[in-house]
């Protein structure tokens, strides 16, 4: 199950956004927008709201082995932000994701006995990013080089694909920008493995003033 934690960490320090409307973290009902306050400007990076789970299926020995594992975290020690001008978004973020991640194998269809958490802890510092957009309609932005994060700094990472064109809905409640996503993503499949994740993310900053 180790295998499976830099699937995660990488899945989600490259922005996980597409364009659907599915979320799972529900925007808290607050005030109308603060008169004056618009996507354009500086914004401080206040956590992010994860939910992820990977999904590997593989045969062995004439045996199909399932795994499933996920995940849910609020981010902490965050730090960073995004300047959001007319048609670019630069900026860096820096996170922390410490939770549990939990497990199950799936032996020829059958579900083996449970298997202990695992404590999931990394740290995330992504290098700093301009990404250009364009604003489709009053909920969605739409990135045309791919995420708003950049890559992980660790040269160590495993190379990823590169990043395909994708948007995030977004909604801004009094000072607070929500940027939200859902998407599933297939990593590997061949005749014998099937890797994918899906993720439902929301991004929650704070207008500078």
């Amino acid at each position: 199950m180790k295998v499976l934690v830099p699937v995660f960490v990488l899945l989600l320090s490259v922005g996980f956004y597409s364009c659907s409307k599915e979320k799972s973290y529900e925007i808290p009902g607050e005030p109308d927008p603060i008169p004056g306050t618009t996507l354009l400007g500086k914004w401080n990076f206040i956590h992010l709201g994860v939910e992820m789970e990977a999904y590997t299926s593989m045969s062995e020995a004439g045996n199909r082995i399932e795994t499933v594992t996920r995940y849910t975290d609020t981010t902490t020690q965050n730090a960073g932000g995004i300047t959001i001008e007319a048609s670019s978004i630069t900026g860096e973020h820096a996170y922390t994701i410490d939770t549990y991640a939990y497990s199950k194998f799936i032996i020829n269809g059958v579900e083996t006995d449970g298997i202990p958490p695992m404590p999931l802890k990394a740290e995330i510092k992504t290098e700093a990013f301009t990404a250009p957009y364009a604003k489709i309609s009053d909920d969605s932005l739409y990135f045309p080089q791919g995420a708003i994060f950049a890559a992980p700094s660790d040269p160590a990472a495993p190379a990823l694909p590169p990043s395909e064109p994708t948007g995030v809905k977004y909604l801004i409640r009094s000072d607070t920008l929500f940027m939200y996503a859902s998407q599933v993503q297939e990593i590997q499949r061949d005749a014998n493995t099937e890797v994918k994740a899906k993720g439902n993310i929301v991004t929650v900053y704070k207008k500078q003033q």
